[in-house]
């Protein structure tokens, strides 16, 4: 499956990561899928046409790290679960092959906009203070200085541009998390998460493509995934009905595994 996978990006023309970065998009709106990874390969055997693929280094897959913060009570979590139109995850995420961080805020507003701002990170810790600087600068509802480390994320990612670059496209596979006490990790082997990222809302043949596929828009937070699947302190009970969701679109492939310290 993974051959095939790099098989079909092949097929795309190339497109470089400073050109990536020509559509920033940190003011966006999101449209996201869940799917089996086995059905990627159809899926992006109808997109060569329109989309180049990203390519650094001759890997047209990337990884990405992530150690995402939250309160004591998690807060950032919660406010998730229950629906809270505007609402914050603070995160380090990594660049694994350029070997670049950022701490970044992740805003999401009640219009349903995401945005996006971030200053360069010196390593996977807690928050310096400059760190909480920064943050403060954008959150109100909380003390930057109350917040730890709670949970990492791997996973490999592939970036597709549409040739118009006005829309960028991300799909995510090979996803894994750890509590950030190194006691528990989830495996999500067949778990594909397909991101469209936009201006605003318009065409997307990927969109279409998808739609033809019957394969639905559904909402999925990686974060959230984690927390209530490996935070047996954490409620979860509101977040655990829509992993069973995702459970029976991906015939029910997470793995649990109880860590040795």
């Amino acid at each position: 499956m993974r051959g095939e996978i790099e098989e079909v990006l092949q097929d795309f023309e190339p497109i470089s990561l400073e050109d990536v970065g020509k559509v920033k998009l940190m003011d966006r709106v999101d449209r996201k899928y869940v799917m089996p990874v086995e059905l990627l390969p159809v899926l992006l055997k109808q997109l060569k046409e329109q989309y180049f693929a990203q390519e650094i280094n001759d890997n047209r897959k990337a990884s990405y790290s992530t150690l995402y913060y939250d309160t004591p009570d998690c807060h950032f979590y919660h406010s998730h679960v229950n629906g809270k139109l505007n609402r914050t995850k603070v995160r380090i995420r990594r660049y694994d092959d350029v070997n670049i961080q950022y701490l970044e805020a992740k805003l999401k507003s009640n219009k349903g906009r995401t945005s996006k701002v971030r200053i360069k990170s010196s390593g996977f810790k807690d928050i310096n203070d400059e760190g909480v600087d920064f943050l403060d600068e954008y959150i109100d509802e909380i003390d930057s200085n109350n917040l730890k480390p709670v949970l990492t994320n791997s996973f490999k990612r592939m970036t597709l541009v549409n040739k118009e670059f006005n829309e960028r496209v991300t799909i995510d596979v090979d996803l894994s998390f750890k509590k950030y006490d190194k006691t528990r990790e989830l495996i999500a082997p067949s778990l594909c998460i397909v991101e469209i990222k936009q201006n605003r809302r318009g065409y997307s043949p990927i969109g279409l493509a998808l739609r033809d596929m019957r394969v639905k828009k559904r909402g999925i937070s990686k974060y959230c995934l984690g927390i209530s699947m490996l935070f047996d302190e954490v409620k979860s009970n509101r977040y655990r009905a829509r992993v069973r969701q995702y459970e029976k679109i991906i015939n029910n492939r997470f793995i649990i595994n109880k860590l040795e310290k």
